[in-house]
C-alpha cells in the first residue's frame, strides 16, 4: 500500500477508478481483493481505512498464532518433565547434549570468518538447516545451523567441527602462534632431533619433516554428469529464449523467481524482496550510481548489500558465495537477477547454461 501511495502520488490527475481497478487485479488473492469485489471503495481515502483495518487484522492473527505456539511449547516442556521422573535409570539415560571437548585450540579470528573458509576450502559441508525454537531469541543468527536462538560464535556444533579440522591438520593460519607448539609424541620425537650436520643427515631430516607434516587431503565431490543427446533437441524452437529462473538461499530464506540474466553487468535485489527477507533497511551500504539499461532508461538504487547466497539443496554439491546485490526499486515479475558477474564467479553452474550452436 505505501508503494501504491506513492505512485500515485506521483501521477497528476489520476483517475480514481483507474487506480481502484489496476490495485484490485495487482493484489495476491485473499480476504481484501474479496472485500474489494464485494464492496468498491467509495474513494482512495475509504481503500486507505480499510486496508489499514485489514493490515490490524493480519498482525493480531500473527500474535495470536506466535502466543499459541509458545503455549504448545511450554506445555510439551512441562508434560515431559514427570516424564524424566519417571524413568530415570542411569543405564539407559542418554549421554547430555553438549561440547565433546573440555578445552579448544585458541584462534586468530572469529568463528564465523573460519567457518567462512573452511566452506569456500570444501572442507566442512555445513547440515541441514535447522527449526527454530518458538522461545529462541531471535535477535542471535547462526549461519552454521542457518537458525535463531544462538550465534555463531555460541556454537558448540561448530566449535566441535572446527576443532576437528584443526586436529586434522587443517586451518592453520587461524591457529594462535602459542598453540603450535608441539605435543606428546611429536614432542619426545623434536626433543632427540639433533640439527642436521652433513648432506645425509640434511636427507633425513628433510624426509621426517615431510612425514610429520602429511596431511591426509579429503577426496572433492564427485559432480553428476551433465550431458544432452539429439533427443533433447526435437521440438525446440531455435529463436526461442527462453530465461533461466532457479531458487536460491539467502538470509535463512528460500527465494524463488530468481532470474539468471547474462545480459546484466549487475546483481539485483528487488526492494519488495529485501523488505520480505526482514533486513533492516540500516543494512543498506550507500550507492549513489543508477542503472541503465539498453534503451538508456534510468532505475534510481536504494544501496547495496553483501548478503551469502546458497545455490542448490543438495548439500553434496551445493555451494555458498558471497554476492554484492544492487537494491532497486522496481515493478517486476522476479525477486533477484544475477548477472554476469556471479556467472564468473560460480564457473560450476555455467555447464548447465547450454547453447544450440548450428556448427
Amino acid at each position: 500500500m505505501d508503494r501504491f501511495n506513492r505512485i500515485a502520488m506521483e501521477i497528476g490527475d489520476l483517475n480514481p477508478a483507474v487506480a481502484l481497478d489496476r490495485l484490485s487485479t495487482a493484489l495476491r488473492p485473499g480476504p481484501f481483493v474479496n472485500s474489494l469485489c464485494k464492496k468498491p471503495p467509495v474513494d482512495m481515502n475509504d481503500l486507505r481505512r480499510r486496508a489499514e483495518k485489514y493490515m490490524q487484522m493480519e498482525e493480531l492473527a500473527e500474535t495470536r498464532n506466535q502466543a499459541r505456539a509458545e503455549e504448545n511449547y511450554n506445555r510439551k516442556e512441562s508434560g515431559r518433565e514427570p516424564t524424566k521422573k519417571f524413568n530415570a535409570d542411569p543405564s539407559s539415560s542418554r549421554p547430555p547434549k553438549g561440547p565433546r571437548y573440555t578445552t579448544y585450540t585458541p584462534l586468530n579470528a572469529s568463528r564465523a570468518k573460519v567457518l567462512e573458509q573452511a566452506l569456500s576450502s570444501e572442507i566442512l559441508i555445513i547440515p541441514k538447516r535447522a527449526n527454530t525454537p518458538p522461545r529462541a531469541d531471535k535477535a542471535k543468527a547462526c549461519r552454521f545451523h542457518r537458525n535463531r536462538g544462538h550465534s555463531t560464535e555460541e556454537c558448540s556444533a561448530l566449535k566441535d567441527k572446527l576443532e576437528d579440522l584443526i586436529k586434522q591438520g587443517h586451518l592453520k593460519n587461524f591457529v594462535s602462534p602459542q598453540d603450535h607448539r608441539p605435543r606428546g609424541r611429536d614432542e619426545e620425537y623434536s626433543r632427540r632431533m639433533s640439527p642436521p650436520r652433513d648432506r645425509r643427515h640434511r636427507k633425513r631430516h628433510l624426509r621426517a619433516v615431510r612425514d610429520v607434516n602429511t596431511v591426509n587431503q579429503q577426496k572433492a565431490p564427485r559432480m553428476p554428469t551433465i550431458t544432452f543427446s539429439d533427443r533433447d533437441f526435437r521440438g525446440v524452437d531455435p529463436i526461442q529464449d527462453d530465461p533461466m529462473v532457479i531458487s536460491v538461499e539467502m538470509h535463512n530464506c528460500i527465494v524463488k523467481k530468481t532470474l539468471v540474466d547474462q545480459g546484466s553487468s549487475a546483481d539485483i535485489l528487488y526492494w519488495n524482496t529485501f523488505v520480505q527477507l526482514g533486513i533492516p533497511e540500516e543494512s543498506l551500504e550507500p550507492y549513489h550510481e543508477p542503472l541503465v539499461g539498453f534503451s538508456g532508461e534510468r532505475v534510481m538504487t536504494r544501496g547495496c548489500i553483501d548478503l551469502y547466497t546458497r545455490f542448490g539443496f543438495d548439500q553434496k554439491i551445493s555451494r555458498e558465495i558471497k554476492v554484492r546485490y544492487i537494491v532497486v526499486h522496481a515493478n517486476t515479475s522476479y525477486n533477484v537477477l544475477l548477472g554476469r558477474i556471479y556467472i564468473y564467479i560460480y564457473n560450476d553452474f555455467c555447464i548447465m547454461v547450454i547453447f544450440n550452436l548450428h556448427n
